[in-house]
């Protein structure tokens, strides 16, 4: 089982909230109908204003413009790529394809590893997830790096021990790029709170500054709303 995390970003000519709209309503369920080798399936979607990141002193910045971050799950990542494994019909795949074209402009992706997961809160069912989701990217300035082995904690240390704040946490190490010409990226981090508010108290000041204050790396700081499409993994029974 592959995890791959998917940059996207919307075609020219379509606002952010026709790309949103597209994506959860047409091109999301396309996915879950069709696509086999897709066990659990998580869009992420810029569709939060980053004013709060602002005023809590981290640097906001949009890397690439990107509209969504989906996560999926699935068999392998060649599996991905290989419509006859991925769709029973031919005519889903090419319907598939133009349907992507058709609101998507830019694609970059990643097979990833999760690292560190700290679940404090129920996991996600179907639908909108409740609160906001903090999604941070490390952006490599040397290409030939590999990103740090260990797992990137921006926790405070009283994650360690009981933290009053209600959270989700989820490092996830860059294992490859699956996309031609993708960015060189090291780690994704997935923060997910009730409220902008509470990731002052989940975060450590002095990790966030360390970060952003990297010679090495670049870090861009994505305010989002969770929508989960496929909540669980599901067995194969078409084999």
């Amino acid at each position: 089982m592959d995890k791959l995390m998917l940059f996207f970003q919307r075609r020219d000519g379509l606002s952010s909230s026709e790309f949103h709209r597209h994506y959860l309503e047409t091109h999301a369920p396309m996915a879950t109908a069709w696509a086999r080798v897709i066990h659990r399936y998580v869009v992420n979607l810029t569709d939060q204003p980053p004013q709060p990141l602002d005023s809590l002193g981290f640097t906001h910045r949009t890397e690439g413009g990107f509209d969504a971050i989906t996560e999926a799950w699935v068999d392998s990542v060649p599996d991905f790529f290989d419509d006859r494994k991925c769709f029973a019909d031919p005519e889903q795949a090419r319907k598939m394809a133009a349907d992507h074209h058709s609101f998507i402009g830019t694609m970059h992706g990643y097979r990833v590893s999760e690292e560190l997961t700290d679940h404090r809160i129920p996991a996600p069912a179907a639908g909108r997830t409740p609160g906001v989701k903090l999604v941070v990217i490390t952006w490599q300035s040397d290409t030939g790096a590999s990103p740090k082995a260990e797992p990137l904690d921006l926790r405070a240390p009283a994650t360690s021990g009981q933290l009053p704040i209600p959270h989700r946490y989820v490092s996830n190490r860059v294992i490859e790029p699956i996309t031609p010409e993708a960015p060189h990226v090291g780690h994704i981090i997935e923060i997910t709170v009730p409220t902008p508010r509470d990731l002052s108290t989940v975060l450590a000041v002095d990790a966030v500054s360390s970060l952003q204050g990297s010679p090495s790396l670049t870090s861009s700081w994505h305010l989002m709303s969770e929508y989960v499409q496929r909540p669980a993994m599901r067995m194969r029974i078409d084999q």
